[in-house]
């Protein structure tokens, strides 16, 4: 998966056989899809483990590429939000949101 100012990506990639042994796995990744979509658990385990991935995931980018990134978006998206947020938000708001908050978010959205 990725995120971007505007979207989400999913990719699930499922092997399709002819002979119909893929027909169990295209079930099997159309119920991760539905539990990706409608029927996640989000567990207080699963949401600070996730918090964790996601924190790494922001140290990974930082460096002179990212320094490059947010001066374009500064001058591209002047006034914008996306000139001084990016897609994986800010570490300080993630570290401080609860299980419960981010449930109720994807409970209502």
């Amino acid at each position: 998966a990725y995120t971007a100012h505007h979207e989400t990506i999913y990719s699930l990639c499922v092997p399709c056989h002819t002979d119909g042994a893929g027909s169990n796995l295209l079930e099997q990744a159309v119920n991760v899809l539905q539990e990706w979509a409608s029927a996640a658990l989000l567990t207080e385990a699963d949401i600070e483990a996730e918090k964790k991935i996601v924190l790494e995931e922001w140290r990974e980018g930082l460096g002179r590429e990212q320094r490059m990134l947010d001066h374009y978006y500064a001058k591209a998206f002047p006034g914008c939000r996306h000139a001084c947020r990016q897609p994986i938000g800010k570490m300080d708001i993630l570290q401080a949101c609860s299980a419960k908050r981010i449930r109720d978010f994807y409970e209502d959205h």
